[in-house]
């Protein structure tokens, strides 16, 4: 496989309906998914992405990341495992388009050209939630009795 930072040759993936698939390093990612997680980054990110030419033109990239990363809840301040299924379903249209993107799928910047780090980092952040915690009943807030 190709060097996971630099840049994904979208048009290529496209014109062979290419499939990418594998694992990442979570410490690869940027420094903004660590910041919104408030702790450093550790495992792995797993990932599929299929690459095609859209109908409404450009190029759609849909498949799923599965994600188990270490945020810190909100609620009781410890860290924990937060698990992230990311549904993908992007296009990165032409320069210029009318048409609207189609129902369950969202345009990108017509000048997007990710490589695989940030297009992976991208969609996590938008799949956080805005406030971490644990599930309900795991932790109790500074102060409150077990």
């Amino acid at each position: 496989m190709s060097d996971p930072s630099s840049r994904l040759p979208l048009e290529d993936l496209a014109a062979a309906a290419e499939r990418r698939a594998g694992e990442v390093d979570a410490a690869l990612l940027g420094p903004r998914l660590a910041e919104a997680l408030a702790h450093d980054m550790a495992g792995k990110v797993a990932y599929t992405l299929d690459f095609a030419f859209a109908p409404v033109g450009g190029i759609a990239i849909s498949g799923t990341i599965h994600a188990e990363l270490e945020a810190l809840c909100q609620r009781c301040l410890e860290p924990f495992r937060l698990q992230l299924t990311v549904p993908v379903r992007l296009i990165v249209p032409p320069d210029e388009i009318d048409a609207e993107a189609p129902a369950g799928w969202e345009f990108s910047a017509p000048d997007m050209r990710p490589s695989l780090i940030e297009l992976i980092e991208e969609e996590l952040l938008l799949a956080l939630p805005l406030v971490p915690r644990h599930p309900p009943g795991v932790c109790h807030p500074p102060g409150d009795a077990p």
